[in-house]
């Protein structure tokens, strides 16, 4: 949170505000775009699973498996499986 703040030139205290302004909080923002961010990555590439977890700076791999199966509805295996059925369809 502290480089983003930096990098948008304010505190982060003023970014806190900001986003609770917007209805939201940092660790929703990120939880977002790293959902969008593995969902590209497993549509788009072979890399794999704990690789993308990796990539997108969790901690563990069960950590992003949880966390994408929590956003997605299912494993990040299975959404990838059905990408890949719809693409081919």
């Amino acid at each position: 949170m502290e480089l983003i703040a930096t990098e948008l030139g304010i505190g982060t205290r003023t970014l806190n505000r900001r986003l609770q302004g917007e209805g939201t909080s940092f660790r929703r923002v990120l939880d977002q775009a790293r959902h969008e961010m593995a969902c590209q990555l497993l549509g788009t590439t072979r890399m794999a699973v704990t690789e993308i977890g990796t990539a997108l700076g969790y901690a563990t791999p069960p950590g992003f498996v949880r966390t994408f199966r929590r956003s997605a509805g299912l494993p990040a295996r299975e959404w990838r499986r059905t990408q890949d059925r719809t693409q081919t369809v």
